[in-house]
């Protein structure tokens, strides 16, 4: 291919690569129209900034309610402008986390990989999609953060691998103020920053400034949110309204119900993303490894360990799939104890039918862990990023909110399990998993708008 071919080669990826970014905020935009301000909080925001100014309004609540700052000045922006305002830009914060998690996990942006990722999303339950991307609210604390807590995170991934990066200042204010969303994301930025600087010094022996720069600003964004004198007034009020015990429950009881209430809040709402993440994984270790085999034994190659999957990757792929197997069918199977349903143990009740579901659940995730860090080449960054998805859910455990938040608590969570999916289709590259994660991402997107269409907007529609 000469120079002149390969210049039109690329012109043609980067014209389809954004095309594809296109169709991800069009898709997410029209579906916004359906979205109308709840009476809740947008109509209390729409309230308060007909009173005062925006600049105002953010300091009323950093004072009285929350250190979340780019959440409450991303509301005070788009509040009092008409719902488009918000249509727009809430469709663009979607497609900038899209593209992100495609240049983290895929390193080069394609039009297939970035449609790949944006269906994966739509493998999302329809409740957390409703309340975290599809509510003004909600949006503005969950999915806009989240996307430029992502997106800082690109500047990680470049110098990890020993990549440059343009315009590295965009990223760094990217961490600064996605680290002033939910409280569950400033401690996953801070942590990725710190371990990626940690891991650059002890491997090249210097300090990556870019890297340093991202640890700074979202420490000091943290900082700020955790200062905040509203977080206190905020705790009492709403100790008061959602769960008056919660003052006087000791940390243990606290870790107790919280780890009950996590289990549930995975099993129930992150299910489906987590079945097909194993499906995905499962199908694209054989074919691998099966065209692997074909491979070496077409160039007469020694039939080495590498080439072949070993006793350890059986076991791995049966219990996890025999588990999958049970997972969706257990409703008409009817188990001995649900394995949906996750309590706290009581005296009069058998310790068995009590732990079974923790029990069950936990060796899921182990092995379809252990799994994957078997065959992805970046196995220490998939298993942060589990133990970031988990320690997302464990912040909500000293907060009283914990029984009302609702499924968008799960929404942090679900964008790290989103980047390991895509990182398993980054290294396999399996046509048939592009099917398995497209038709039900498609089947979600009808089914979220025709429920919508039929049953109105409401916040509690697929509660």
């Amino acid at each position: 291919m000469n120079r002149a071919q390969l210049i039109k080669v690329l012109h043609k990826d980067k014209f389809r690569t954004g095309v594809a970014l296109f169709v991800c905020w069009l898709t997410t935009f029209a579906i916004s129209f359906l979205v109308l301000r709840a009476p809740g909080d947008d109509a209390k925001y729409a309230r308060e900034l007909r009173r005062m100014n925006g600049f105002q309004w953010v300091i009323m609540r950093y004072k009285t309610w929350s250190g979340r700052v780019f959440s409450e000045a991303s509301a005070a922006f788009t509040v009092p402008f008409p719902q488009t305002v918000w249509r727009f830009f809430n469709a663009l914060f979607l497609t900038l986390l899209v593209y992100s998690i495609v240049r983290i996990a895929f390193h080069k942006v394609q039009a297939s990989s970035v449609l790949f990722v944006y269906a994966s999303y739509w493998l999302l339950a329809p409740t957390i999609l409703l309340n975290s991307s599809f509510w003004l609210a909600g949006s503005v604390v969950y999915l806009w953060p989240s996307s430029l807590a992502v997106f800082s995170g690109i500047l990680l991934s470049d110098a990890v691998r020993g990549q440059n990066t343009k315009y590295k200042f965009l990223y760094v204010i990217a961490a600064f103020l996605g680290s002033m969303g939910v409280e569950q994301i400033g401690p996953c930025v801070v942590a990725f920053s710190v371990i990626a600087l940690i891991y650059i010094y002890v491997k090249h022996h210097k300090v990556n400034v870019g890297v340093a720069a991202n640890a700074c600003a979202s420490i000091v964004g943290l900082v700020i949110e955790i200062v905040c004198p509203g977080s206190k007034l905020r705790s009492v009020n709403e100790t008061k309204h959602w769960y008056p015990d919660f003052d006087q429950l000791s940390v243990m009881t606290k870790i107790n119900k919280g780890v009950v209430w996590q289990y549930g809040e995975v099993a129930n709402y992150l299910f489906g993303l987590i079945a097909f993440m194993t499906i995905a994984a499962v199908i694209s270790i054989v074919a691998f490894k099966r065209d692997e085999y074909a491979v070496a034994l077409q160039n007469d190659s020694s039939l080495n360990e590498q080439h072949i999957l070993q006793p350890l990757d059986y076991g791995l792929m049966g219990i996890i799939t025999g588990q999958l197997i049970l997972l969706v069918s257990e409703p008409k199977m009817q188990l001995w104890t649900s394995l949906f349903i996750f309590k706290v143990h009581s005296p009069d009740e058998p310790v068995a039918d009590w732990l079974f579901p923790y029990v069950f659940w936990t060796v899921f995730v182990v092995c379809l862990v252990a799994l994957l860090m078997r065959f992805l080449e970046q196995k220490y960054v998939v298993l942060f990023l589990v133990l970031a998805s988990i320690c997302a859910g464990m912040v909500m455990y000293f907060s009283p909110t914990i029984y009302a938040t609702g499924a968008r608590s799960m929404f942090v969570t679900a964008v790290l399990i989103i980047i390991i999916l895509a990182m398993i289709q980054s290294k396999f590259r399996n046509k048939v998993v592009y099917i398995a994660i497209f038709i039900p991402a498609i089947l979600n997107i009808i089914s979220f708008i025709t429920r919508i269409v039929r049953v109105g907007y409401q916040l509690y529609i697929f509660g």
